[in-house]
């Protein structure tokens, strides 16, 4: 859970170049989609088998660029 929590508030700071996991230590590196997002990989088991190459889970922050109801959202400052 506070993993989760601090990979939100990391992707979503503009200045944050990667983050620290709180319960392993292991640092993940942000970087910014095709889309011009910002996202980050979490790895776990789905690396290791091969099942998911890029992480088993993605974060990424809404693209407030694009106009749409997800933007004016992220905009408004709602997190999902």
């Amino acid at each position: 859970m506070f993993d989760a929590l601090t990979l939100a508030e990391a992707v979503s700071n503009p200045m944050a170049k990667s983050v620290i996991l709180p319960s392993t230590g292991d640092e993940i590196l942000i970087s910014i989609a095709s889309n011009g997002s910002r996202c980050l990989d979490v790895p776990g088991d789905g690396v290791v088998s091969g099942l998911a190459p890029h992480g088993w889970m993605k974060f990424m922050q809404q693209n407030t660029a694009k106009g749409n109801a997800m933007a004016k959202n992220a905009l408004a400052g709602n997190h999902f």
